[in-house]
Order: C-alpha cells, then structure tokens, then sequence
C-alpha cells in the first residue's frame, strides 16, 4: 500500500523515472495475485496513468520503452488501453503528429489495431491542432464512419466550428459539412443543440437554405429544442438571405417557445431587419432594446447607421452617432465610415468631409475603407483631382490601395472623359500587383469606349484580358462591351462582340446569350438592318452552346422581326432563317417547358397543354411545305398576317417562356445600372475599320492594338515612366 501511494505521489510531481521504480516494485510485490481481475486492473491502472503522464511530459520515447519492458514480461499490460493512456496525455498537449505517430506506427508494431477510443482521441488531437490538420480530423472522422464506429460529438462540434471559420474553403467545406450531416444520420442519439448551432450557423454563411431547413426539421424530429442562439442564427440566415417574412416568423417562434432574447439574439434581429430593407422594424427592435437597457453597444449602432446609409439618410445616422456619444457608447472606425458612407450615398460631400474632421478630432485612424469610401464619392459627383489627393493621402499613410480604391479611380476617370489618367491608374495598378478583376476590365472598356476606341475596347476583351491577365471574360464584360458598342451606334462592332462571344469557350448562364443578342436584334431593327436581324436570328439559335438551349429569344422579338420582314421584301431570307430555326425552337421549347415543370410542380393540365403543343410543332416542322403556305405570297405580309405561322406554332407556350424566364435577371440590367451611374454625356464616335455585317473577321481593320500591348500592358519598367500616346483626333 505504502509503494502504491509513494507511486502517485511521485507521478503527481512529476518524477515519473522515480514512479517508473515505484511501479515495478508494486509489480513484483504482488507476484501471483497479478493473476487476479482486481490485483491486474489496479496495475492497469497504474500503468496507465504512467504512461499519460509520460506523454504529457513529452516523454513519449520513454514511455514506448516501458511498454517494450513489459511486452516480454507482462504482455496482457500492454493493450490497446494503454496507447490510450498515451494519447490522452498528447490531447492535452495537442501533439497531433505523435498521437499519428503512435497510432498509425507504434499500435501495429505492437499487433495492436486502433480502436475507437485511439480514433476519437486521434481525431480530437488532430481538431485541437489547427487548420493544417483540418483534413486528417475529417479523413480520421471518415475511417470511423466506414468501420461504423462511433464518433465523439464533442469532437464533432469543434470541427463544425473550423469549417465555419473557413467558409471560403470550396474543398474542404463541402466534404466536411457532408460528413457531418452524416454523423447526425448514424447518430441521432448524439446530436445536441451545440452541434446543430454549428452546422446551422455554417449553412448561414454558405447561404445554403435549404439544407439549413432541413436541419432545422431533423432537429425537431430528434426533439431537440432550440436556445436564443439557435434562432439568432436563423435569424440571421434568413436576413442574410432577404426573407423578412421568414425573419419575423422565426423571432415569432423563439418567443412562443417562451425563449428570452439576449444582446447577440438582438443584434442578429437588428442586422437582418436592416439587410431586408426594412428599417421600421429595426428601430422598433431598438426600442425595445432601449427598454431593456441592452442598447450601448457600438454594434448595434454601427448597424443601424449601416441601415440609413442604404436609405440615403445621413442626418437620421448623425441623429444615431449624437445619441451614442450621449449614451456614452464607444465610437469606431466602423461607425466613422458608415457615416461617411451615408453622406457618400446622399451625395453629401461635405457632410462626408465634416465627419472625416470629426473623426480625426476623436483620434479615430482613417483605414483604407475610410478613403475607398471618399474616394468613391469624389469619383461619382465628377472631382476627380479631389479624388487623386485622397488617393496621395492614402499612401502617405502607408496604406495600399486595393482593387476596389483602383476600380473607383478608373470610374472617375471614365465620367472626367480622362483616357491618360485612366491608363496611367490601371498601369500602377499592375506595377502593384493588384489584380485587376472583371469588374476592372468592364470599366476599362467603357474608359476606351469614351474615348472613341472601340477597335481597343473589343481587343482588350477578346485577347488580352485571358492572354495577358488570366481573367476570363465574364457575363458583365461582354455585357459592358456590346452596351458601348450600341451607346456608340457602332452596330457592325456590336455583331463583331457577339461573334467573339460565340465563340468564348465559356457560357454566361441561363438567358445571358439570349439578352445579348437581344439588344443588338433591337438596335439592328431600329436603324433598319433588317438583313442583319435575320441573320442574327439564325447565329443566336445555331451557335448557341447546349447548355443555352433554353435562352430562346422572347417570341415578342421575333414576331417584329419577321413583320419587319415582311415589311421590307425579304419574305425568302425570313423563309429559310425559319426553317433552319425550327428544331431549334421546338427543342427550346421542350427545354424550357421541363424547366418551368420542375419549378413549378403539380401543374399537371398546363403540362399535358404544352405537350400536345410542341407534339403539335413537330408535325409541323417535319412535314408542313413552307414554301406553299399563302401567307409568303400575300401582299400584306408585312401587316401582321405574315407572322401568323410563327404565332401560330409559338403562341400556346409563350406564357411558360415567361414564367421560366422571369427567374432570372435581365444580365444587361446591372451593366446598364452600372454605367448610368457614372458615365458622362458623350458624343458617340464611330471608328474606322472593315466589318461586315454578319461575316467580318476580327483580325480585319484592328492595327492599333499596338497602343493596348506596349503601353497598357507593359510587363517592363516602373509605372511611373509609363507615357501613354493618345493617336491624334481623340
């Protein structure tokens, strides 16, 4: 007995060689009674809490020695219990590398596999370890779920947590999170509210909302109730997500279930209010805050300034930031720049000017958003010289300007009409090693565009952007080009874009083509290139790529077209457009109604309609002799009779045409939105050049690519020396 407690003495201090002795003197003291169940499970136990404190002591080389000792004299000691023991004292270290060290090397060694003890507490080194061993918690996670053993939901939760941490992770994220949703599966009688608030909470950031939905029901299913934190994420989810009505439903709930709300709850409440726009009811959530006495937090106000500076109210916020230094509630440099940004928004230089002095009164640091945000508001009211000394400030004080201070240079310098200056900022830009992004190069096309080089514009989006930057042409870009191309009433380049556009490798989504070649089919109709429309007709159907079957162009469209045809005496090139087109559109058809069906379920009338209808069209387009029927060879073709045919064969699924389309947005519309907030009135300029109308070669007429590659984007020399020669005339 006196060995057994000078043995624990010493393991608590520490001495473990000592306790080492102790250990095999208790050994030897009980001899045959070793043989025992009790006498052996105290020297377990001794052993065991021996060999911990070993591995906590970073001693680990020495405690696999005693286990060597005793694998010739004592082998039922050394079990898979006792790597156990070690493991635990590596937990606690967080020592991941020698907890996979002593499972997948010392255990086998040993004849010993891993349990599911030695996995769990492998797993927990691992998510204790940090974000680098992040992959082998989930792959040990993984093991464990194929041999169907049973995961430690602790463990669970803290790696739900990393991958909230890290929701910008698009390979770790998805695999992690459907290894969880699998643990709630196999193991229902482990979920608890802890870990279901962390999965919830990284379905909010993902902006999943369906699969959080469906955590909240498999929640209710296993009975477990939800805290104030459970539905300030809710809360928030759906704030995030614009639901306002989903939002009040969820606060609705929290209080019938008798759940009392804390700040955090509050502040959820608050932020999703002020996301959908609904800025009453935040200001009621606030009073009832107030009541409380839960309201003198710098959060809760920066968000309802936040709030007002999206509504365009900057004397409301300035109400807000006098209210906060009477409540004595710290002010930040959050706050400062939300209150710049609401003047900014109202267009309230000054304002924006007297809160910069109030804010270096206060010694408040102007940070880099501080004078992005100024800068954009130069930039938009059109002071630019304004704008460049802020941008001088900035670095003075050693801040970096990034893409977004860059982008809102080079806007300003589209609305100065100021060509040079706009290449002198993108040539620092790169000279920086500031990447520039799509949004940069749909800036530069509109700088170009201004100022009468279209030829450049194309080129830039054609070659240089993918060549030169690695940035692939996006929806917005192409969008932004052919919009200058029409501002410019330049219709040969704007057919010339959307040859270069069908022949991008890459699709611009549902409807995106389609919209496109819209705006160019209605521009050709208003300067009356009929010739051109029609075969524009033919190119947006039969270049289209497989994955925009279902952009068809609007029925409404087509239906001018062809009585514009009519009109003008091209009844045969409208014939054969019409025939080439025609499984074309009955496949559009086709696709679009089984869009609309899986959207909208349960229609089952209209879709049995609609089947009989392209049923109907294939009759039609298969054995119908187009060249007989007598509205080609009627005199009024041009009336309204000469687009019976094609009303005829689209008019029944022209409503479902709309409802699949009214899904999406116009892609033209954030472009247009874009530039008619801070382009200037110009004098559209045409250029020079040979294009065909529908034919015409991009290589033809496009020799003052020069300026683009030597000047523009020049890899070579600082940009300050970097001198850009506008050609004479513009």
């Amino acid at each position: 007995a006196k060995s057994v407690q000078d043995f624990l003495a010493a393991v608590q201090e520490c001495k473990v060689q000592q306790a080492q002795e102790l250990f095999h003197q208790v050994r030897t003291a009980v001899g045959a009674r070793a043989k025992s169940k009790e006498v052996f499970g105290g020297l377990r136990a001794l052993l065991h809490y021996l060999l911990e404190t070993y591995a906590n002591l970073d001693k680990l080389d020495q405690a696999v020695g005693l286990l060597e000792e005793l694998r010739h004299t004592e082998v039922k000691l050394v079990s898979a219990g006792a790597f156990n023991a070690m493991l635990r004292g590596l937990v606690s270290r967080s020592s991941f590398e020698k907890a996979r060290w002593l499972v997948r090397n010392e255990m086998p060694r040993f004849g010993h596999n891993p349990n599911e003890g030695s996995l769990n507490m492998l797993m927990d080194s691992a998510a204790r370890s940090g974000p680098r061993y992040l992959d082998e918690a989930f792959d040990i996670l993984e093991e464990m779920q194929l041999q169907d053993m049973s995961a430690d939901k602790y463990t669970v939760s803290i790696l739900t947590k990393h991958l909230s941490d890290r929701i910008s992770d698009k390979r770790r994220v998805p695999r992690g999170v459907m290894m969880v949703e699998r643990f709630l599966q196999m193991q229902p009688e482990d979920v608890d509210e802890v870990l279901v608030n962390s999965l919830l909470d990284v379905f909010c950031k993902l902006g999943d909302m369906s699969r959080l939905e469906e955590t909240l029901a498999l929640m209710k299913r296993y009975g477990i109730k939800g805290s104030a934190v459970t539905y300030g994420t809710i809360v928030k989810a759906y704030g995030h997500a614009g639901n306002i009505d989903r939002v009040v439903e969820a606060w609705a709930e929290m209080h019938r279930e008798g759940l009392e709300a804390n700040a955090v709850t509050y502040g959820c409440m608050l932020d999703a209010c002020v996301k959908c726009g609904h800025l009453d009811k935040a200001l009621q959530t606030f009073e009832i805050m107030k009541q409380r006495g839960l309201h003198r937090n710098t959060i809760l106000y920066a968000t309802l300034i936040k709030g007002f500076a999206k509504t365009k109210d900057p004397s409301a916020a300035m109400n807000l930031y006098r209210e906060m230094c009477s409540e004595q509630v710290p002010c930040n440099v959050v706050v400062f720049n939300s209150l710049i940004d609401a003047c900014v928004r109202a267009c309230d230089l000054q304002g924006a000017a007297e809160v910069l002095q109030e804010m270096t009164a206060t010694n408040v640091q102007p940070d880099l958003i501080t004078f992005s945000t100024l800068i954009k508001g130069y930039c938009s009211s059109g002071d630019l010289p304004k704008a460049m000394r802020l941008q001088e400030e900035l670095q003075a004080r050693h801040l970096e300007c990034d893409e977004i201070v860059y982008n809102s240079l080079l806007e300003g310098c589209v609305k100065a009409g100021d060509l040079q200056l706009g290449l002198r900022m993108f040539a620092e830009m790169r000279h920086k090693h500031v990447r520039p992004s799509a949004v940069t190069f749909s800036i530069l096309v509109k700088l170009l565009s201004h100022a009468g080089r279209l030829d450049l514009a194309v080129h830039l989006v054609a070659k240089e952007m993918r060549q030169i930057h690695g940035v692939q042409p996006t929806r917005m870009v192409w969008s932004c080009l052919i919009t200058s191309c029409l501002k410019s009433r330049d219709l040969n380049r704007a057919v010339m874009a959307l040859e270069l556009l069908d022949s991008d490798a890459v699709t611009l989504g549902t409807g995106g083509r389609a919209s496109m070649y819209g705006a160019v089919l209605e521009a050709s109709l208003a300067r009356g290139e009929v010739g051109t429309a029609l075969q524009l007709i033919d190119f947006a159907f039969n270049r289209a790529h497989a994955e925009e079957a279902c952009s068809a162009l609007s029925v409404d469209l087509l239906r001018r077209v062809f009585e514009t045809a009519g009109m003008r005496g091209l009844e045969a090139d409208a014939q054969q457009v019409l025939i080439a087109i025609a499984h074309h559109i009955e496949s559009n058809v086709q696709t679009m109604l089984d869009l609309h069906w899986r959207r909208h379920p349960g229609k089952g009338h209209d879709k049995v309609m609609t089947k009989q209808a392209v049923s109907a069209w294939s009759d039609v387009t298969r054995s119908y002799p187009w060249s007989q029927h007598p509205v080609w060879n009627a005199t009024g073709w041009g009336s309204g009779r000469g687009s019976d045919l094609l009303e005829s064969v689209l008019n029944i699924p022209r409503e479902v045409s709309r409802a699949a389309q009214s899904d999406f947005e116009d892609p033209l519309t954030p472009a247009l939105c874009h530039a008619k907030a801070v382009e200037d009135e110009f004098t559209p300029v045409t250029t020079a050049g040979k294009s065909s109308a529908c034919g015409s070669s991009f290589e033809e007429g496009y020799g003052d690519d020069v300026i683009l590659q030597k000047v523009l984007f020049s890899e070579s020399g600082p940009f300050s020396k970097v001198h850009v020669e506008v050609p004479p005339g513009l």
